[in-house]
C-alpha cells in the first residue's frame, strides 16, 4: 500500500541539493505529522491513509539524505497532527526543530504560521521548507520539483519587480474574472516563492513558484470554474468592492456554497492574490501544486468560520480559490497572456 516509486529518488536528491542547499556539517531535520490512537478510531480513513503514506515518504527522504549527504546530520521526527490548517501552536514542535540549520516539514495540515511568528533569533537561524497536503507525486520526473530552480527564481523575480514599481494591476480571463488592484510602494505587501532556500531564515513552500500581493486593495469579479474546487459543479462567482467580498454565488447547479456555509455566514478577508509561475506544475487536484501552476491566479480568503468548522469536519476547505488561464497586466504592461508568461 505504501510502495514508493523509485523514479522519484533522483528528484528528491536534487531538491535536497538545489532547493534546501544542504552543506557539509549542517543539521537537517525532516518532520511530519501523525495520527493519535483516537484519530485512528474517529477520523476519516482517506485522510489517515494520506497521512501514513506521507510518513513513509518522509522516511524515504531521510534515507536519501543520509545516503547522498553523509556529512550532514539528518534526523526525523513526527508530531501529533493538529487536524486544522494554520494552527497557532503545536506542543513542543518549535523546541524540536529550533536547533537545526534546515527543517523540511511534510504534513497534512499547513503549520507555516507557527514559524512566521516565532522569536526573531530562531527565525534568523533556521531555513524552512513546507509541503502541506502533499504526496509523492510532487517529486515525479518532469513534475513541479523537477525544474530549473534558478530559471524559476528569475521568472518570479521579474514579476515581483514589476509589481514593486507599479501603480495598478489587472487580472482577467475569458470565464469572467476581472480584477483591478491598486499597488503600493510598501514592499511588505508583496512576496514571492522561488523554492531556493539557501540562507538562514528563508522559508518556502515546495513546490514553489508564485508571486503574492498581500492584503490587496482590490475591486471587481472573480470566477472559479466548475471542477476546480472539490464538488463545485458550476462556476463560482465572487464579487468584491473596496477589498470586501459583497456577494458569492454559483452560476448554475450545485450546492457548494451550502456545503461550505462559512463563506457566507462569517465576514471574510482577502488575505492575498497570487500568480503561479511554475511551468512544470500541472496537477489541479493537489492544492500545493495547483496554486503554483503557471498562469493561474489564486485568491486566498481568510475566514474565522474555518476555525469553527474544523472542530466537526477535518475535510476542510483551505480558502484557496483558483482561476486559470489569466491575463495579468501591471500599468498596462502584459505579464501573462492567457496563461502564458510574457516577460
Amino acid at each position: 500500500m505504501f510502495e514508493i516509486d523509485l523514479k522519484i529518488q533522483k528528484v528528491i536528491a536534487e531538491v535536497l541539493k538545489n532547493n534546501l542547499a544542504l552543506q557539509d556539517g549542517e543539521k537537517f531535520l525532516i518532520a511530519t505529522d501523525y495520527p493519535s490512537s483516537l484519530d485512528l478510531k474517529y477520523k476519516e480513513p482517506e485522510i489517515l491513509q494520506r497521512i501514513f503514506a506521507r510518513n513513509f515518504l518522509a522516511r524515504f527522504i531521510q534515507k536519501i539524505a543520509k545516503d547522498k549527504f553523509p556529512n550532514v546530520k539528518t534526523d526525523f521526527i513526527a508530531y501529533r497532527c493538529p487536524w486544522v490548517h494554520y494552527p497557532e501552536k503545536i506542543d513542543n514542535l518549535v523546541d524540536m526543530v529550533k536547533d537545526y540549520d534546515v527543517c523540511y516539514i511534510l504534513s497534512e495540515f499547513s503549520v507555516w504560521n507557527i514559524f512566521r511568528s516565532q522569536d526573531s533569533n530562531f527565525i534568523a537561524k533556521t531555513r524552512f521548507a513546507f509541503s502541506p497536503s502533499c504526496d509523492e507525486t510532487i517529486f515525479r520526473p518532469h513534475g513541479p520539483l523537477d525544474i530549473d530552480s534558478n530559471k524559476l527564481e528569475k521568472d518570479v523575480m521579474r514579476t515581483y519587480a514589476k509589481i514593486n514599481k507599479g501603480k495598478e494591476a489587472r487580472i482577467w480571463n475569458h470565464i469572467g474574472t476581472n480584477l483591478e488592484i491598486k499597488l503600493s510602494q510598501n514592499r511588505s505587501r508583496y512576496n514571492y516563492e522561488s523554492g531556493i532556500i539557501n540562507y538562514p531564515g528563508k522559508k518556502s513552500n515546495l513546490p514553489a513558484g508564485e508571486v503574492l500581493i498581500l492584503n490587496p486593495d482590490i475591486n471587481g469579479t472573480y470566477v472559479v470554474p466548475a471542477g476546480w474546487l472539490e464538488e463545485l459543479k458550476s462556476n463560482l462567482v465572487i464579487e468584491i468592492k473596496n477589498s470586501e467580498i459583497t456577494k458569492i454565488y454559483q452560476q448554475g447547479e450545485g450546492n457548494w456554497i451550502e456545503s461550505n456555509y462559512f463563506l457566507v455566514k462569517y465576514p471574510s478577508k482577502i488575505s492575498f492574490v497570487s500568480i503561479g509561475h511554475n511551468y512544470q506544475a500541472n496537477n489541479p487536484f493537489l492544492i500545493i501544486e495547483m496554486i503554483k501552476m503557471r498562469g493561474l491566479a489564486t485568491m486566498k480568503i481568510l475566514n474565522r468560520g474555518l476555525k469553527e468548522l474544523d472542530i466537526l469536519n477535518t475535510k476542510l476547505f483551505t480558502g484557496h480559490f483558483p482561476s486559470p488561464n489569466i491575463y495579468f497586466e501591471v500599468d498596462g504592461e502584459e505579464i501573462f497572456r492567457n496563461g502564458q508568461f510574457m516577460l
